[in-house]
């Protein structure tokens, strides 16, 4: 997701938005008054970014599972889009978005901004772009993401497991001494047992010596005060040459407050038809269950100032890789690559609910899914783009 901050207007003024954005369905309908036809114009010509030659033919569907990582991972799929049309044929190199998450969410510490918790949720897409910018486009195949049941959620679940054990250890009163005991009779400290069975546990994966930490590393990183500096060393070793591709002519990001749905429409479908690259969208990610049903003015009578969303929301970030004109309602309609997996059936792990089928009102093509554009556009905060 995309970080929201207030703009800098009076308390007072920003009070009353707060009060309209949250005074119910009569004031978001009022943002949805733009003519349908307004949603269509320029649809006549068909975009699909996933045909041979376009941008995204060779950038695979993503899954993040349940790690709120969705503005890294279409981060990534930005990133690789711009590598294959612009001279790069390395297509069975995919930029690790966990990796993206990992270095944006440091970088936030550098810069003053803390995560208490600990985790890679709820970042910035332009943030993480400009972290490839600087460190480079990993291949996933070299990051220990899916390490544990082919799972991102699931292998950070374990590693964190052991970090959290090994430093309720290392913070009891009783550590020092039974380090210092288990020196004196020259045997492993508990804190040293708890590496060995993680670097086991890597073994048991069968992961190739050049991608996995060494025992001594593994001691060193479980130390680390930051998760996040554990996790990205866990993952992330093997970020470097030949698995790491430098992005020194990768153009600058650019988000863009949308005040109106007009206003999001128009920059979405100006920008697929002037730059033919995929466009990132903070968007409520209840249109994909919801349908033509859903709630209008996901944030509210001013959505770039009063940054209310409504409690059925659910902020989520995807990419907008094709239009068309629907074949049988006429309508206008964007293509969303989601990042949910390749199921039409999937869940919705950023939604925090338990499931997010995608509704009848849309078609679904393995993760893309066509919607309505004037639906879409209603419940869109922010438009990224890539420069040229």
């Amino acid at each position: 997701m995309f970080r929201r901050e207030h703009s800098r207007i009076p308390k007072g003024m920003r009070a009353a938005l707060v009060l309209l954005a949250l005074s119910g369905p009569a004031a978001h309908a009022q943002i949805s008054s733009v003519k349908e036809s307004e949603f269509d114009r320029g649809c006549d010509t068909t975009i699909d970014l996933r045909t041979p030659g376009e941008a995204m033919e060779h950038v695979g569907v993503r899954d993040q599972t349940s790690e709120a990582h969705c503005y890294a991972e279409v981060a990534a799929q930005m990133v690789d889009a711009w590598r294959f049309t612009h001279g790069d044929t390395h297509y069975a190199h995919q930029t690790s978005g966990y990796a993206l998450a990992l270095e944006a969410s440091l970088n936030l510490f550098e810069t003053g901004i803390s995560r208490p918790d600990g985790t890679v949720s709820g970042g910035d897409v332009c943030r993480a772009v400009t972290s490839a910018r600087n460190t480079g486009s990993c291949d996933r195949r070299a990051v220990l993401e899916h390490l544990i049941e082919g799972r991102i959620d699931r292998t950070v679940d374990i590693l964190r497991g052991y970090y959290d054990e090994y430093h309720a250890w290392r913070d009891s009163r009783s550590a020092t001494l039974a380090g210092i005991e288990a020196m004196t009779r020259g045997g492993a400290s508990p804190g040293q047992e708890i590496a060995c069975q993680l670097y086991t546990e890597i073994l048991d994966r069968r992961i190739d010596s050049e991608l996995r930490p060494s025992l001594d590393a593994i001691l060193q990183l479980l130390d680390e005060e930051n998760p996040l500096d554990y996790l990205q060393g866990m993952m992330t070793q093997a970020c470097q040459a030949p698995h790491v591709i430098r992005l020194s002519r990768l153009p600058s990001c650019t988000n863009l407050p949308t005040l109106s749905a007009s206003m999001a429409n128009g920059a979405v479908a100006r920008s697929l038809q002037s730059q033919r690259q995929p466009v990132a969208i903070s968007y409520c990610s209840s249109v994909l269950s919801g349908g033509r049903g859903t709630e209008t003015g996901a944030y509210g009578l001013l959505p770039a100032i009063a940054r209310v969303p409504l409690p059925s929301c659910y902020p989520h970030v995807s990419l907008v890789i094709g239009q068309r004109r629907n074949p049988t309602t006429r309508r206008c309609q964007f293509l969303v690559r989601n990042s949910w997996g390749d199921s039409c059936l999937g869940t919705g792990p950023a939604s925090g609910r338990s499931s997010a089928q995608y509704s009848s009102d849309w078609q679904c093509e393995g993760g893309n899914i066509w919607v309505d554009a004037d639906v879409l556009s209603q419940n869109i905060s922010f438009v990224g783009t890539l420069g040229r």
